[in-house]
């Protein structure tokens, strides 16, 4: 009777050694990286520091800015986007930012894309801090 409780535990330990070997590995069961949807050709509105912006990520890398404190379109090849993951890069130039001395700057700002809101922080050229806040435009 024990040579049979002892050959019983045999093969069960055995059993349970086969069954761990064919679990995955932690990197075959952990998540897949996050995948975000891109931004081309999606609309957005809001602000830039206080000035009203309203802008489009066009499919070649460029930013359309549909429209700057109600002056606009713009377009220009300097003005651009990049997104990599979850992060997002624009930089717009020649910004019209202070009406006495009529000062243009370029700005570049990033953060993290989000499909209902983006806070984008960084700094224009002057080295002042930025801000944009932007949501997507309502399509009528």
């Amino acid at each position: 009777m024990l040579a049979v409780c002892a050959s019983a535990a045999v093969v069960f330990v055995a059993g349970c050694a086969q069954a761990n070997d064919e679990e995955p590995s932690a990197s075959e069961v952990a998540d897949p990286s996050p995948t975000y949807e891109s931004l081309e050709g999606t609309q957005w509105e809001g602000s830039l520091d206080g000035n009203s912006l309203q802008l489009e990520f066009e499919d070649d890398g460029t930013v359309l800015v549909l429209a700057y404190n109600g002056l606009g379109p713009f377009d220009s090849e300097n003005d651009v986007w990049q997104q990599e993951g979850e992060t997002l890069t624009v930089t717009l130039t020649g910004l019209f930012v202070d009406g006495e001395d009529q000062v243009t700057l370029d700005v570049t700002v990033s953060g993290v894309v989000d499909s209902a809101a983006l806070t984008l922080e960084g700094e224009y050229t002057s080295g002042s801090g930025a801000v944009m806040e932007l949501t997507p435009l309502a399509v009528s």
